[in-house]
């Protein structure tokens, strides 16, 4: 698991090195840590719902399949519930909380993280943590109702490593999540650039943009 956030955060700093957007290293390290702690979270998450889903099974998918379509169906349709949600929620309160939520964590130098805002951190992570929480309940919502196309999807996809779980295993637990968590970062951070900066540009949002449509 480490491996793969460090490989997450290596395309992070990827995509930091062609942002021209104007975002500090300060904001782009605390935009970091809001993902880090959020992947945790969904991380803990999976496996609790895997084990769930595994023992209710109607087609007898196993918690492989479970945990490879969590994570296939968090890291694209999730991302774009989560873009939805945190929208929804900063339109939703008072301007005075709008503004906490929004506030650009900039810092006062290129590396000064001690003179971020840390209430105002505290609570865009908060924020950032419930919006989380909800899109989960929200996916294993939708794969409690589609539970039976889905066992059959995962089954399909994964029958190749049937006679290999060895395979299986390094596909469910670490090339799914590379690939996968890989593009939820990227999407993230858009996500985080279009919140917390003035002025977003559309090359910006519109990834999200497409989605919402396509989804829509």
């Amino acid at each position: 698991q480490g491996c793969l956030l460090g490989l997450s955060l290596v395309v992070l700093g990827i995509k930091k090195s062609f942002d021209r957007t104007g975002r500090t290293l300060v904001q782009f390290l605390v935009d970091c840590s809001k993902q880090v702690v959020g992947a945790g979270w969904v991380h803990v998450a999976n496996m609790l719902v895997s084990m769930l889903l595994g023992d209710i099974g109607t087609g007898g998918a196993d918690q492989c399949q479970w945990y490879w379509t969590q994570i296939t169906l968090d890291d694209s349709i999730g991302v774009w519930v989560e873009y939805r949600l945190l929208k929804c929620l900063i339109s939703s309160v008072s301007q005075d909380r709008r503004d906490i939520l929004t506030k650009p964590l900039r810092g006062e130098g290129e590396l000064d993280l001690f003179k971020i805002d840390y209430v105002v951190y505290a609570k865009q992570l908060a924020a950032w943590c419930a919006v989380i929480t909800v899109m989960k309940f929200v996916m294993v919502i939708g794969m409690l109702v589609a539970r039976s196309p889905l066992e059959v999807l995962a089954a399909t996809i994964l029958e190749p490593f049937e006679d290999h779980p060895h395979e299986k295993l390094i596909f469910v637990m670490v090339v799914t999540p590379a690939v996968m968590n890989a593009l939820q970062f990227w999407l993230q951070d858009n996500i985080f650039l279009e919140v917390n900066t003035e002025k977003p540009s559309e090359e910006l949002v519109q990834p999200l943009k497409n989605m919402s449509e396509n989804v829509s």
